[in-house]
């Protein structure tokens, strides 16, 4: 897989000896199709590619666990789009 990522995608390099590449994909389940993949290093948070789409009404965000940014999640919110997210065992909340 690495030779793949090196090949296709040099700009990969994800520690000194691992390259990655994460896609991060909005799948419309009406009809099975991607309707946006959008293809970021493998260090890339999730949480951070919400800054680049205008959340869809009544879509599902799917979050990795590692980093929850709850403001931007509230954005989701407010455009009546839901967020499921894996909390870490640390996460602290009221």
């Amino acid at each position: 897989m690495a030779d793949l990522c090196l090949s296709l995608f040099p700009w990969t390099v994800f520690r000194k000896t691992k390259e990655a590449i994460k896609p991060h994909t909005l799948l419309d389940l009406r009809g099975n199709v991607p309707t946006y993949i959008w293809i970021t290093e493998g260090k890339t948070h999730d949480i951070n590619i919400l800054d680049e789409r205008i959340p869809e009404t009544g879509s599902f965000y799917i979050l990795d666990s590692v980093f929850i940014d709850f403001k931007r999640c509230f954005r989701l919110n407010q455009e009546n789009a839901y967020f499921i997210a894996r909390a870490k065992s640390n996460l602290k909340y009221t």
